[in-house]
């Protein structure tokens, strides 16, 4: 199954489908009422509502706009860029990861450099259990690779605590709280554009990870959009929405390209400088599958008793 076929359409998603409809048709017929005098001012609605504002806003936006268009995130004048596509994500009614079900994520990482034995080119394969357990298979694509070290496949104990599945499935699925949990804002401090910016790595994840529910994958999509700075692109033509951001940690790009009927997160890319000027190049999709598969599981046991010798 391809990452395209991970959330097939459902009653619920044709409903969200017709009502973007019947909003973008609303707008328009509102349009000539839109007073030059800006916004009156906002008070904080709930997530549900800024999902359907943001809806409203770019529900009209797709009836105006021809071609991509780039909305910066952090212009206060605009609606959260995001909010149509997290509204299309909730409507996906998707649950949190349950027993016999498994995350895949692939990942194709590449490095540049002037010297050879810093040059990348893996492959890595990784399986995450609803337990947090997972196996992962890493595959050297170098040109001259000896057969037998090639392939490394090992089974792992559960990953940070505070990304297993069952931890990513209870996360707020308030927008400001969210921010505040991941970019651990002390209590009664206020969530400002610097704890948002802390919190976009963290967001990524949630959003990457494969495993969140749509309620948190929704609230992790607009508390993205949100975050100054945040570069998004909408591409009506190809029914997608791009989403860039600066990576402090790393020194480069993070680029998440959704796909705007579901929220489906079709690719992940990320460009960043290593020391001594390597460049890496890392591009990644996710999906739900049925098990991890038998020749793994093999595998992993074999080189765990290789390393008890």
């Amino acid at each position: 199954m391809s990452i395209d076929q991970q959330l097939s359409p459902s009653p619920v998603l044709e409903r969200s489908t017709r009502r973007v409809e019947e909003l973008r048709g609303d707008v328009l017929a509102r349009a000539s009422r839109v007073t030059p005098d800006g916004p009156a001012p906002v008070r904080r609605p709930t997530r549900r509502r800024v999902l359907a504002v943001g809806l409203v806003a770019a529900a009209a936006a797709g009836a105006l706009v021809v071609g991509p268009s780039l909305l910066p995130a952090e212009d206060s004048g605009r609606p959260n860029p995001l909010a149509a596509v997290a509204a299309a994500a909730e409507g996906t009614d998707r649950g949190p990861l349950a027993t016999g079900e498994v995350v895949l994520r692939v990942e194709r990482l590449r490095q540049t450099a002037s010297t050879p034995n810093l040059r990348i080119d893996r492959r890595t394969e990784t399986w995450v259990l609803p337990d947090g357990r997972f196996y992962e298979r890493s595959t050297d694509l170098r040109p001259g690779t000896d057969p037998e070290d090639r392939v490394f496949t090992y089974a792992s104990d559960p990953m940070n605590p505070l990304r297993t599945p069952v931890a990513v499935a209870e996360l707020p699925t308030d927008p400001d709280a969210l921010v505040r949990r991941v970019a651990q804002v002390p209590p009664g401090a206020e969530v400002d554009d610097a704890a948002r910016r802390r919190a976009a790595e963290a967001l990524v994840g949630v959003l990457s990870d494969g495993y969140a529910p749509s309620d948190v994958y929704a609230t992790a999509l607009t508390a993205l959009g949100s975050v100054p700075g945040v570069r998004v692109r909408h591409d009506a033509a190809a029914g997608e929405t791009t989403v860039s951001h600066w990576m402090q940690s790393k020194r480069g790009d993070e680029t998440l390209t959704f796909r705007d009927r579901d929220g489906a997160l079709v690719r992940l890319e990320a460009s960043t400088t290593q020391d001594g000027g390597a460049q890496q190049v890392s591009r990644f999709s996710v999906r739900r599958v049925d098990a991890v598969p038998a020749e793994v599981r093999r595998a992993a046991e074999r080189q765990a008793e290789e390393q008890q010798r």
